[in-house]
């Protein structure tokens, strides 16, 4: 019977030597997928070099391309239908002058 109860030890021991062993591989494991996720998540997709964003800063037009834009913004002004915002603009101010405040009843005061 001691050779038995000597042996459940071990074998009580070596299992708990087990758990802590594979507790200690999966948070491990849990700490390196968080690491990755979080790099992931604060390193931007694209990374671009220093030079080729340094170049894109300023755009040259050839002088068709800014003619275009400028017809394209004078057309688009011309467009704007100004006498309608005039009067939708006096409708509202008419509106909110006209109403006068709601008195409630007695009851619900």
């Amino acid at each position: 019977m001691a050779r038995g109860r000597g042996e459940w030890r071990y074998n009580r021991r070596g299992k708990w030597c087990l758990y802590k062993r594979t507790t200690l591989i999966i948070c491990s494991i849990n700490i390196g997928v968080a690491i990755y996720v979080l790099h992931s998540l604060y390193t931007p997709l694209y990374i671009y070099s220093y030079n080729d964003s340094r170049n894109d800063k300023f755009v040259k037009y050839t002088p068709d391309q800014i003619r275009k834009m400028e017809d394209s913004i004078r057309i688009r002004k011309a467009s704007e239908p100004v006498e309608l915002i005039k009067l939708v603009k006096e409708i509202k101010k008419e509106f909110l002058s006209e109403q006068s405040p709601v008195e409630l009843p007695q009851h619900l005061k």
